[in-house]
């Protein structure tokens, strides 16, 4: 996993890089733009759909550069997308049809993979998010459980 990934282009940067090595080489990459609006996704001066469109198109050449004979997963990732913000960005998803938004309960299901995975994790973290999952999901009363 790699974080704010420099690509030299005006976009800047990519959020989460993973990759999947076969025998020393990518055979498959992850390519993430993370944007945690808690209060839904928005901003970027009331042209939300125009800045993700443009993130995405960064992303997407970026991977071709960088990863040309990789299988490409590219993903936007947001905690709470509204239904009029999936109006606004149906073009978006429309013109990339190879773009995956996890975003609302795909975002939440996701979450709780990583919370699973953290509770049955031992070992240290790089990852400070990962880690705080990794301490939560062991206190008493697991505050991550809500059967708890």
């Amino acid at each position: 996993m790699q974080f704010n990934v420099r690509t030299g282009s005006a976009q800047g940067e990519i959020d989460v890089v993973g990759l999947r090595l076969i025998d020393g080489r990518v055979a498959e990459v992850w390519l993430c733009e993370v944007s945690t609006h808690t209060g839904g996704l928005g901003g970027y001066g009331g042209d939300a759909a125009g800045k993700i469109r443009t993130k995405v198109e960064s992303v997407k050449k970026y991977a071709e550069m960088a990863y040309p004979q990789a299988i490409r997963h590219i993903e936007v990732w947001s905690p709470k997308v509204t239904p009029g913000m999936l109006l606004k960005l149906e073009a978006v998803w429309t013109q990339h049809s190879d773009v995956v938004l996890i975003a609302n309960d795909s975002y939440s299901e996701r979450v709780r993979e990583l919370t699973t995975l953290a509770r049955r994790t031992t070992a240290y973290s790089d990852s400070p998010s990962f880690r705080l999952l990794q301490i939560l999901s062991r206190l008493p009363g697991n505050p991550l459980d809500p059967k708890s």
